[in-house]
């Protein structure tokens, strides 16, 4: 019976290994299949293609030959085949109006949209990559993508936020940030934040039309504003978040200031970061300690030593991180300066963290904290017990 058991659950295995194995070569087949449908179409495509472009004037091409491009484009493989000729062309001879003007003749957004080339659920995400690959900013175009920002689908909303980007117009960016703000559908800051930096158009009109609408959007909105400013490193914005930073706003618009102000310099900030130092709550004293290093000077040495006996472990932390940074090789030095253990250890820790001691001297200078630490202790023990016995004497000669 046992045996029977074991042969049966063989073959059962075996079976089941035959059919993993013949899933995988009709997949490989499938694949080889449709590589060599798109290569024989991408040939075909790229003769025409670059035949084309090397013309003067495209509106005298041959009517019959762009129709014919069109009829390809329709189908899976041949819009497949279009994009990879696209891209090489891009990166063989770079992006023109001329490129763009022939790309208009040969793709129609809209057909290829309700022509089926992909399933009906990746349709519009589809439609919304082609325009973004070809930088299709037609006014119906960038209409179509502000509807599609509040899709169902993430991809859709994505790439309808990748097709506004390719838009020149600052107007486009504010216009999309005011639906993103208004709408139930969340979307990742650093997506928002790229949306910003892939901006095609003129950066200093952006940062004018984002300031002058900051106080409309809600608190997200601000600080991923206020994130992007300080990825870019925007000069022209820090009036603006200086008096946000001034103003004591809310902590999340606060946090982002600070981490602003961490990348551009301004005096007026500066003092305003020292006093973060020792505000009551732990996560501004913890931002200010990881960005105070950039206004290097002896105050703020002197404040990052005062703020390693923090109650805060990761404000403990990022101080002793920027004390490292601004006190160069001075770390042995340094190490002697600390005589408070609690904050000697966290030093040593961060130092640890940097990579900037090894293991085994991270763990004999633990060590040699705990020794000390032990010794200091018996030192108080024996001044208690001698207190204890002086006054007990002192009891006793009383009652003598």
């Amino acid at each position: 019976m046992t045996i029977l058991i074991v042969y049966s659950t063989f073959i059962v295995l075996i079976i089941i290994l035959l059919i993993i194995i013949t899933y995988f070569i009709n997949a490989l087949i499938k694949k080889n299949h449709l590589d060599y449908v798109i290569a024989k179409e991408l040939v075909k495509i790229e003769n025409l293609f670059y035949k084309h472009m090397e013309k003067e004037d495209l509106k005298k091409l041959n009517k019959n030959q762009i129709k014919d491009l069109q009829e390809i484009v329709l189908t899976k493989n041949g819009l497949l085949a279009f994009n990879i000729c696209y891209n090489n062309y891009i990166k063989k001879y770079g992006e023109s109006d001329k490129l763009k003007d022939y790309v208009d003749m040969i793709i129609d957004y809209k057909v290829i949209h309700e022509n089926h080339v992909v399933k009906e659920k990746y349709k519009d995400s589809y439609t919304l990559y082609l325009l973004f690959l070809y930088k299709i900013i037609s006014k119906e175009a960038l209409d179509y993508a502000h509807e599609s920002l509040i899709h169902n689908s993430l991809y859709s909303r994505n790439n309808a936020l990748r097709v506004i980007q390719n838009s020149k117009d600052e107007f486009e960016i504010i216009k999309a940030l005011n639906t993103i703000n208004n709408q139930e559908y969340y979307y990742n800051d650093k997506i928002i934040i790229d949306f910003m930096t892939e901006f095609k158009g003129n950066r200093e009109d952006l940062t004018l039309a984002l300031l002058n609408n900051l106080d409309s959007f809600n608190e997200r909105i601000k600080r991923i504003i206020i994130d992007y400013f300080t990825s870019v490193e925007d000069k022209k914005a820090e009036l603006k978040i200086l008096k946000i930073l001034d103003l004591k706003s809310s902590l999340e618009l606060r946090l982002a200031a600070i981490k602003y102000f961490g990348k551009v310099i301004n005096k007026d900030a500066y003092q305003l970061i020292i006093d973060g130092l020792d505000d009551i709550n732990w996560e501004v004293r913890a931002v200010c300690g990881k960005i105070i290093e950039a206004y290097s000077n002896d105050v703020v040495i002197k404040k990052l030593r005062e703020k390693l006996t923090d109650s805060n472990w990761f404000v403990r932390f990022n101080c002793a991180l920027s004390l490292i940074n601004l006190t160069k090789d001075a770390h042995k030095a340094e190490i002697l300066e600390i005589n408070d253990n609690y904050a000697k250890e966290i030093y040593i820790y961060a130092l640890f963290s940097k990579e900037i001691i090894t293991i085994k001297e991270y763990n004999e200078l633990l060590e040699e904290i705990s020794r000390k630490a032990k010794r200091e202790s018996e030192i108080l023990i024996n001044k208690d017990n001698k207190k204890i016995i002086g006054r007990e004497i002192k009891r006793e000669v009383e009652v003598g």
